[in-house]
């Protein structure tokens, strides 16, 4: 008479789960050493552009975990935010795109990105959600240094040559969703949001 084996999920988990476990590991580690991120890092900075129509260069690319990019030396270029032009360096920016909104991209053709980026002392961090409809913003700032001169001449002749220098450190807040059509042309007409300092 043949013994009937059976076979349990308990079982396997008891018997071959440390096995399991290390391979997992090595599999991830392998992953992240031998990921071909000059493929991925041209795909995801490709589908930021056409959806926006910001172009991304940096010097160093590598994959974070989680699924995310790092870059080194980012140069952001693209069409000017309520007539201020866009043409801003950053030491480092890391992109954590949306695993979903990348599976989806070709039926849905929308982009889900999360960021976070420094540049000296500022520290920026954000989402961006780009549909073909709609896009959604949320873009946080902190410790930003503005200073401006101002002649002091325009207020008093006597004054000619004396300037008054005002350096600010501040916050910066701003949640929005626009028409993306809009947005690609630059109209931010139709765009409802909070922004605060």
């Amino acid at each position: 008479m043949d013994k009937m084996v059976k076979i349990s999920f308990q079982h396997i988990k008891e018997k071959y789960g440390r096995f399991i476990l290390v391979g997992l590991c090595v599999f991830l580690i392998g992953l992240v050493i031998h990921f071909p991120v000059h493929r991925l890092a041209p795909m995801i900075t490709s589908m930021i552009e056409r959806n926006s129509g910001y172009q991304i260069q940096a010097s160093q690319m590598s994959i974070v975990m989680p699924f995310g990019l790092s870059m080194k030396d980012v140069w952001i270029q693209g069409p000017p935010i309520m007539n201020v032009p866009v043409n801003h360096k950053f030491e480092s920016v890391k992109l954590y795109p949306s695993i979903t909104s990348l599976l989806t991209y070709v039926a849905k053709k929308s982009l889900g990105v999360s960021f976070k980026a420094d540049r000296g002392a500022e520290k920026w961090n954000g989402s961006v959600a780009l549909g073909p409809k709609y896009t959604d913003v949320s873009l946080r700032g902190s410790d930003l240094d503005y200073s401006f001169i101002v002649p002091l001449e325009q207020y008093n002749p006597m004054l000619a040559g004396q300037t008054v220098t005002i350096s600010s450190r501040f916050r910066f807040e701003l949640d929005f969703e626009a028409p993306t059509p809009d947005l690609q042309l630059g109209d931010f007409t139709k765009a409802t949001g909070a922004l605060s300092l």
